[in-house]
């Protein structure tokens, strides 16, 4: 990793920490932040980071695939989302293809 690559990963290192996380959205949002979904938040930070330096030792033919699940890891602790079904990527049955009746 270059200087540049090593403070990027530093500064998205401190959203691995819940406390972060709850006052940062608290300052933003002006509400506040449950534990679980700061916890929610926070991992998925670690999780990217952890895909990221995985890539770095992987194969050329997997490292693509590698790279990708640690770019959504680290989508999805930008923006946390709202209840259950959201955050496992499930819709209401009224929303799906189908429409409703």
């Amino acid at each position: 990793m270059n200087g540049d690559q090593t403070r990027v990963w530093q500064s998205l290192t401190l959203y691995e920490n819940t406390d972060l996380v709850r006052d940062l959205y608290k300052r933003k949002h002006g509400g506040s932040m449950n534990a679980t979904k700061a916890w929610e938040v926070a991992s998925q930070f670690a999780q990217g980071r952890q895909y990221y330096q995985s890539a770095a030792g992987a194969g050329d033919l997997v490292r693509p695939l590698i790279l990708f699940y640690g770019t959504m890891a680290l989508s999805r602790g930008l923006v946390p989302r709202q209840g259950q079904d959201r955050r496992r990527g499930r819709t209401r049955p009224e929303r799906g293809r189908l429409g409703r009746p």
